[in-house]
């Protein structure tokens, strides 16, 4: 048994997951029982929040503790620093084993090879390989991507087993498209999936630093539940299109929707030919229930990894979290993929055990960031945090005690998709509280506007009613003065000059 003093840290992430796709935070349809599970042993985060509703701004948030704008990585395309500090690597520094295995993606993924993005596919196929240590992880099993195009060591595998196997990534012959944007039953078998060789891999490095004495920091990564909406056999059949419920959404958004949510409804004309409320409702539920099956595939291979802890005799000295990078809008609002910043887009599950230290069952209301991941880690680990931090440790929630947690959260994103009529890219920024949630946008004359105690499902915007003139005044001076902090670098400030 290792020193319980430097516990081990078993970080589980996942890609696009909803926070309301686990049954542990009141999803009746879907199964999770090992989650849920996870769950019931541990604290849970009713109220945790990203920084950016895109994977890597994310994902770089939270294994820096910086907001995208201060660490760099504030668009998905872009490369984090070489120069940030990852909690990786101030484990490693620390005396930590650190491995991840799954996605990354702290550098783009469809970068050509001059751009030396060492996850890209130009890299990989040149014969090329991750630089270690690669942002603090000592090793890396890596699988990239969605559906057709996994590859990574993930290819590299299956063509030791089978060198047929890789066609169906590449290619990937559906066994069945139903005329839904990026929905499809996947032809790779579940024992080759990515989601079974995360796990795989996750336990194959468990049982090695079982035989260690140092302890370990393993970010075990799963590409799914993003688009496509393909999951294999049985998976893609286990929820029945017609019995799964239709989503938040409602013709009255059309009344009081704004430029931007209005500009990503056409655009869909251009992703998926026609116009976003024109999309049949046998798509929308079809969509919905493949992602479920792909959620209840992760479930369980989340119970393998886990189980793989408890048979290497770990459990009680490893610190398990469950988390996912930003969420997905699954038809709410009449959209899919990750559009506008809506709360299913900026609310992801939070679950942490830690068996002995933290209570089972235990449930937390009070905000949290992304950008609080970082700090709490290193504070339960004992390990002083460095400079730069803007998150805060979480460690008072999880212990129980009385935590009245952040007033507000801020979403940063620099990664909207403008259209041609704009002349330049868009960007946005964020600012929820319980009451409140407001949107801002570079490019358009309004944004939105919610009151989350009146309208929970944000389907009327207020932005242009007399009556939240002043709420929305008071807003946009907060979400001023906040941006402009989370900007600001006090370890860069010029000494000795006016």
């Amino acid at each position: 048994m290792k020193d319980h003093d430097r516990p081990n840290f078993l970080f589980i992430i996942t890609d696009q997951q909803r926070r309301d796709s686990l049954g542990c935070y009141g999803n009746q349809h879907v199964r999770t029982p090992c989650l849920d599970g996870l769950a019931r042993d541990g604290v849970c985060f009713d109220n945790h929040f990203v920084t950016n509703v895109v994977c890597s701004p994310s994902r770089a948030s939270l294994l820096t503790g910086r907001y995208p704008n201060r660490h760099g990585l504030n668009s998905n395309g872009c490369m984090l620093p070489l120069s940030e500090i990852t909690v990786a690597e101030t484990f490693r520094q620390n005396g930590y084993r650190t491995a991840a295995a799954g996605k990354v993606h702290l550098s783009p993924h469809e970068a050509k090879l001059e751009k030396q993005s060492p996850e890209s596919r130009a890299w990989w196929e040149a014969g090329r390989r991750l630089p270690l240590p690669y942002y603090g992880f000592e090793e890396v099993q890596l699988a990239v991507a969605h559906g057709p195009g996994d590859y990574a060591d993930y290819y590299l595998d299956l063509m030791k087993i089978d060198p047929a196997l890789p066609a169906l990534i590449y290619e990937e012959n559906a066994l069945a498209r139903s005329g839904a944007p990026a929905s499809w039953k996947s032809a790779i078998p579940e024992q080759y999936h990515s989601s079974t060789w995360v796990a795989d891999k996750s336990i194959d490095y468990i049982n090695r630093f079982a035989a260690e004495d140092d302890p370990f920091f393993l970010f075990a990564s799963f590409p799914d539940p993003h688009f496509p909406y393909c999951p294999p056999a049985p998976w893609c059949d286990m929820y029945d299109a017609g019995a799964v419920p239709m989503p938040n959404r409602s013709r009255q958004e059309v009344d009081t929707a704004s430029e931007e949510l209005q500009r990503r409804w056409k655009q869909f004309e251009e992703w998926i030919g026609c116009h976003a409320l024109d999309m049949p409702d046998a798509h929308i539920r079809e969509i919905i229930a493949h992602t479920y099956g792909m959620v209840s595939l992760i479930d369980k291979n989340v119970g393998r990894i886990l189980d793989g802890l408890k048979t290497a005799g770990l459990e009680d000295d490893t610190v398990v979290v469950f988390m996912s990078d930003h969420g997905e809008h699954l038809g709410d609002h009449h959209l899919i993929y990750k559009c506008v910043v809506f709360d299913e887009l900026i609310r992801v599950p939070s679950v942490w055990r830690f068996p002995g230290r933290f209570p089972a069952d235990h449930r937390v209301s009070g905000f949290s960031s992304m950008i609080d991941v970082m700090p709490t880690l290193l504070n339960l680990a004992g390990i002083p945090a460095p400079p730069g931090l803007q998150g805060e440790s979480l460690t008072d929630a999880l212990a129980g005690k009385d935590w009245a947690g952040r007033r507000f959260v801020l979403i940063e994103n620099d990664d909207v998709v403008a259209s041609p009529a704009l002349a330049e890219q868009a960007f946005s920024r964020t600012l929820r509280t319980e009451k409140y949630s407001i949107n801002v946008y570079s490019t358009h004359s309004d944004g939105e506007l919610y009151d989350l105690e009146a309208d929970p499902g944000q389907l009327r915007n207020v932005w242009s009613d007399p009556a939240y003139s002043s709420a929305k005044s008071d807003l946009l001076v907060q979400l001023v003065r906040y941006s402009a902090a989370a900007t600001f670098d006090a370890t860069n400030v010029a000494l000795g000059e006016v």
